[in-house]
């Protein structure tokens, strides 16, 4: 690694009318995942440049997340989407990653983002530190999210999550968020400054700074089992996914390698393989079809249909939330795949946005991901290692009591997941995953009619049944879900 680093040039488009991102400008692909270090360092120096010279021309941003980023596909070359007029923080809905703590705490204030006039807005509020400190705490939680796939309020409650992000980057994401507040940065240049010396500094961390040795393009093999290796597309906690492609059948395959945590357990690995051949037996046309569970160079994956398309989570992002007449087919299909599982005494156990793959060229919703390491995880009671099971904005009540789980923990899933997409927002919101789950099992959301008043009465009432905290007071199957909705 070159002694005096230098980001490439970053430009901040001109502000424009919002339009939806085109191939020649889209967000960063792994948004559910993480990447190398090294990567996530460069990328976040590249949107600290773009956030250095805002503050320089009094302004701020306000809104820095993976979702502002654009990296143009056939140049590389990175943008920060351009900060708009004003922008909120604070009140019960405010999300860890957008908001300082002292602004979570207070009701809801909107800051207009000439610099001066925050300034002003925030004195007379009594806050006493600068608003330029709002986007070095937002380039602090994009770092990381990039670095771990967790957003950061993971990072500061589970020890497992922290402990994965090496020391010098620990003291720069802490310092970024405030902690200690003595010792925060200020400014972006002093973020930006220290940013750049941790990357000089990388390779005696430890932090991987490059692609694995011997291998092209960085990937850690160049196939498994019968099955060439293309790209790596999405990584995180239960494993990394990666596109490949099928000679013997000509046809491209999406391939999932567990964590070699668990690979090394052997009564995981059995577990695993019986319950990955029980959904391989499922067939059905919303859900992603699993073609084959192997083992090669001790990595056991399994290969599965390739989808070209967007999760539902990237469709979110885009669009904020969805209207009763878009979201109701994506999650009738959805249900439909959830009827087929049940059948065959098949829970999913993770429902969520990212596990609902749209695909484009069939115009259908499919089912991905079938909690297959989060059930066999439970069943060997291998949490006690400090595995993670994953987001906890999805999670039935009685997962959260740590009860058995049937069918209608799916179901509690697909309300909180119409609940998000009619809105735009999630029914709970928590600083911490213990806290979250606290709200999952005693607490009741907001009536969806309040945050969503164009959705009809009668779908409201859906959504809040399928929310119900007692699995008897739900819907009992999918089918009677899609009864309800297509009546």
């Amino acid at each position: 690694m070159a002694t005096d680093l230098k980001f490439p040039r970053v430009t901040m488009p001109e502000r424009r009318k919002e339009q939806p991102p085109t191939a020649a400008a889209s967000s960063i692909p792994r948004v559910q995942g993480k990447l190398p270090w090294a990567e996530a360092l460069q990328l976040v120096g590249h949107a600290a440049l773009c956030v250095r010279d805002l503050h320089e021309s009094e302004r701020l941003h306000g809104a820095i997340s993976i979702q502002a980023i654009r990296v143009d596909p056939s140049t590389r070359a990175i943008t920060l989407l351009p900060p708009g007029k004003s922008c909120s923080f604070g009140g019960p809905f405010s999300a860890p990653d957008h908001c300082p703590l002292p602004l979570r705490r207070r009701d809801v204030m909107d800051l207009p983002t000439d610099a001066n006039a925050a300034r002003q807005r925030m004195a007379d509020a009594g806050i006493s530190f600068d608003p330029t400190w709002i986007d070095v705490y937002q380039l602090g939680t994009l770092l990381c999210r990039l670095g771990t796939g967790e957003p950061v309020s993971a990072y500061l409650s589970s020890p497992r999550t922290k402990a994965g992000v090496p020391h010098a980057i620990q003291t720069l994401i802490d310092r970024a968020l405030g902690y200690p507040e003595d010792a925060r940065f200020t400014e972006a240049s002093q973020f930006l400054s220290a940013l750049q010396q941790t990357l000089r500094d990388a390779r005696g961390e430890g932090v991987p700074v490059g692609p694995a040795e011997g291998v092209g393009d960085g990937l850690p093999f160049a196939s498994l089992g019968h099955f060439q290796i293309v790209a790596r597309t999405g990584q995180g906690g239960m494993g990394d996914v990666y596109k490949g492609y099928d000679p013997a059948l000509q046809r491209t395959v999406a391939i999932k390698v567990l964590p070699p945590e668990l690979a090394r357990q052997e009564d995981f690995v059995r577990r695993f393989r019986a319950e990955a051949t029980a959904v391989a037996r499922l067939t059905h046309p919303n859900v992603v079809q699993i073609y084959f569970v192997g083992e090669d160079q001790g990595h056991h994956f399994f290969a599965m249909q390739y989808v070209e398309g967007e999760s539902l989570s990237e469709m979110l992002v885009r669009r904020g939330r969805l209207t009763p007449d878009q979201a109701l087919p994506i999650v009738g299909q959805a249900l439909a795949g959830l009827a087929a599982a049940h059948k065959q005494g098949i829970v999913h156990r993770d429902i969520k946005p990212a596990n609902i793959l749209l695909d484009r060229v069939n115009r259908r919703a499919l089912l991905a991901d079938f909690g297959l390491v989060k059930s066999v995880v439970a069943g060997t009671k291998m949490t006690a290692t400090g595995i993670v099971l994953g987001t906890v904005d999805y999670l039935s009540p009685e997962q959260g009591r740590g009860q058995t789980v049937d069918a209608r923990s799916d179901l509690y899933a697909i309300g909180v997941l119409l609940y998000h997409m009619l809105s735009g927002s999630l029914p709970f919101e928590a600083d911490s995953p213990t806290a979250m789950i606290f709200q999952h099992v005693y607490e009741q959301p907001k009536p969806l009619h309040h945050v969503a008043p164009q959705v009809p009465e009668a779908l409201c009432a859906i959504v809040h049944r399928l929310l119900a905290k007692s699995p008897a007071d739900r819907h009992q199957t999918a089918e009677e879900v899609l009864s309800d909705i297509r009546a």
